[in-house]
């Protein structure tokens, strides 16, 4: 049976080598994400040809996603490595070069100061510290801690609720936007995104360089779920990236975003991933809790696109056992969805903007043929969900961008398609024309 949800995976330390890779390919992934927060244009250059050479060796598109790292905030260098904080405290935020310690510590960002305001909350260490901030000047934030803990260099700040001033494409990540052109990535997502103005500027940088490469923001702060609609709009897909979405937003509203989004994609019709402690445990341990198997099993029911590893794969103990582990629950829950047969008529899924899509009647077609390498028929056939394989006749960048929708499988020709047992003898295709569509 062929699985319609797409697996992506976050290369690293685990999974960089030829070897390991190999075997997550044969494990059945579809995508690869670069995390250009720790990897260097260099060792992306490597994963780049590694990904390539599987890819035509295995005969199948494997999208390759630069993931930038956008405006995230950390804290500097500890003078003894670590400090203690203790609920009630004071300690200090400060712009200004530091050695840290139990009173204060350096941030990265300059304006952090100028952007804070009495009674915000300020969260350390993926919210294992939160500070509440009493007073700021032009160089240092007056804190009282809120719950205490051990403040490690260079962690992490979130800030739920204020107003960064900071361009969501920092110098940081224009010149590694340069070398993922350079490098011919398949898409880009950009981090902690605000509204459409973010993806509009990356758009524009792309423009003055004469690259064209589709862009999918991180839904993970406030601010993106409050402009959902015109960040959609602006979009070429979404990626709900839960870690910091859980921080930012609250960990309640985890759920009730992710089903809020996957639901406004579809209406959209647009690509929605969804990524962020899948299997958080099997970056230690051989195999996922069982909660962990039903969150995948949610998210596939809900009706993402496709789901996406990052520690498990890229710092894990075991990245290929988590593949082949996703890829059973992911297969059983399209089960559960209705997808055991190969034909059957469309679901009554199809977004308002593809009522053409859903006049189509599918008894007996065992698959959909867009020859002509169409990604608007081809969205507009995914947004669908129709139960037969859509195939489409693409090659190069194009092919390995639509490898990312739901139940479409890129090939470079009919009769590849008939080589890798899409199209099993004597299979009624039906052919569809973009020009079918207005």
């Amino acid at each position: 049976m062929l699985r319609r949800t797409k697996i992506h995976i976050t290369l690293g330390p685990a999974s960089s080598s030829e070897t390991v890779l190999r075997q997550m390919v044969q494990a059945g992934v579809d995508g690869c994400r670069i995390n250009f927060s720790h990897a260097r244009p260099e060792d992306a250059r490597q994963l780049v040809g590694t990904v390539r050479q599987l890819s035509a060796e295995y005969g199948r598109p494997i999208a390759i996603r630069q993931d930038l790292q956008g405006p995230r905030i950390r804290i500097g260098e500890m003078k003894e490595g670590r400090a203690l904080l203790e609920a009630g405290q004071d300690f200090v935020l400060t712009s200004d070069p530091i050695e840290g310690d139990s009173r204060a510590v350096t941030v990265g960002y300059r304006d952090l100061p100028k952007d804070v305001r009495p009674g915000e909350i300020v969260m350390i260490d993926e919210a294992a510290i939160h500070l509440r901030v009493v007073a700021s000047d032009d160089t240092t934030i007056r804190c009282k801690v809120l719950v205490g803990g051990e403040l490690l260099p260079r962690k992490g700040i979130n800030l739920p609720t204020t107003r960064i001033s900071m361009p969501v494409l920092t110098e940081k990540d224009k010149a590694d936007l340069e070398a993922g052109i350079r490098l011919g990535v398949d898409y880009v997502t950009i981090s902690f995104v605000r509204d459409a103005g973010d993806i509009e500027a990356v758009r524009q940088f792309m423009r003055e360089r004469e690259a064209c490469i589709p862009i999918v923001p991180k839904i993970e702060k406030r601010e993106a779920v409050i402009n959902a609609d015109q960040i959609i709009a602006a979009a070429d897909g979404i990626s709900i990236s839960r870690g910091d979405l859980g921080i930012e937003a609250g960990y309640q509203e985890v759920l009730p975003i992710q089903s809020y989004f996957v639901r406004k994609c579809h209406d959209a019709g647009k690509m929605v991933q969804v990524g962020g402690e899948l299997m958080d445990t099997m970056i230690k341990n051989p195999g996922p809790t069982r909660s962990e198997c039903v969150d995948v099993a949610t998210a596939v029911l809900q009706g993402v696109d496709g789901v996406s590893l990052s520690g498990e794969t890229a710092i894990g103990l075991c990245p290929v056992q988590t593949v082949r582990i996703l890829d059973k629950i992911v297969r059983r829950a399209e089960v559960a969805l209705g997808y055991s047969e190969g034909t059957g008529d469309m679901d009554v899924l199809a977004p308002q903007p593809f009522e053409p899509v859903r006049e189509l009647k599918l008894k007996g077609i065992d698959a959909l043929l867009v020859e002509d390498g169409d990604a608007a028929v081809a969205a507009a056939l995914s947004a669908a969900r129709p139960r037969c394989p859509i195939l489409v006749v693409a090659e190069g960048q194009k092919a390995n961008w639509l490898n990312t929708w739901w139940g479409v499988y890129p090939v470079e020709s009919v009769a590849a398609a008939k080589r890798q047992g899409l199209l099993p003898p004597g299979a009624c295709v039906l052919r569809i024309a973009g020009t079918q569509y207005p």
